[in-house]
C-alpha cells in the first residue's frame, strides 16, 4: 500500500505528491492571477467549486489509446474516477472493435454519442430499425447490426 502524505490539505499518493504539488501550486498561481485570490483546496474546473477533496493525476487521454499525449493535470479523484468509469469506458470499447459504427449502434450508444455519418460532405440521416424498413430507405448491414438510412 502506498504511503499517503498531505499536500496543502489534500491526500495524494506518495509516488506522485511532489509532481502533484508543483502542478497544484502552478494552478493556484494561475487562478490567483485571474480571480485575484488563491483557491483554498483545489478549484475543480468541471464542478466550478473549491472544496476539500482527494486529488490525483488526471490524465488527458486514456492510456488505452496508444501513441497519444501522456500529459496530465491535477484533478479531483472522484471526478477522474467518474469520467474513467462512465465516459471513457464507452470510447475504449469503441476503439477495441473493428467497426466503431456497428458497435455504437449495437450497444445502443447512438443517443449518447450522437455520431454523424456523412457521404460526399453531406450529413446522412440514419436510425436502427425496429420493424420493416420502408422501400424509400436504404438498408445497410454492418457486421451484423442493421441500419437504415433515411429520415425516421
Amino acid at each position: 500500500m502506498l504511503e499517503r502524505e498531505k499536500v496543502r490539505g489534500e491526500l495524494c499518493d506518495q509516488g506522485v505528491n511532489r509532481d502533484v504539488q508543483r502542478k497544484l501550486e502552478a494552478l493556484r498561481s494561475d487562478f490567483t492571477a485571474v480571480s485575484g485570490r488563491p483557491f483554498d483546496h483545489f478549484f475543480c474546473p468541471l464542478l466550478l467549486e473549491d472544496n476539500p477533496s482527494k486529488i490525483c493525476r488526471g490524465h488527458l487521454v486514456n492510456q488505452a489509446f496508444p501513441n497519444t499525449n501522456r500529459r496530465w493535470t491535477v484533478q479531483r479523484r472522484d471526478v477522474e474516477s467518474f469520467y474513467g468509469t462512465f465516459v471513457e469506458a464507452e470510447f475504449v470499447e469503441l476503439k477495441e472493435h473493428s467497426s466503431p459504427i456497428a458497435t455504437t449502434i449495437e450497444k445502443g450508444l447512438i443517443g449518447k454519442l450522437r455520431p454523424e455519418i456523412t457521404y460526399l460532405g453531406r450529413r446522412v440521416e440514419y436510425y436502427k430499425p425496429t420493424a420493416t424498413v420502408p422501400p424509400q430507405h436504404s438498408e445497410v448491414l454492418l457486421n451484423p447490426p442493421l441500419v437504415a438510412f433515411g429520415s425516421h
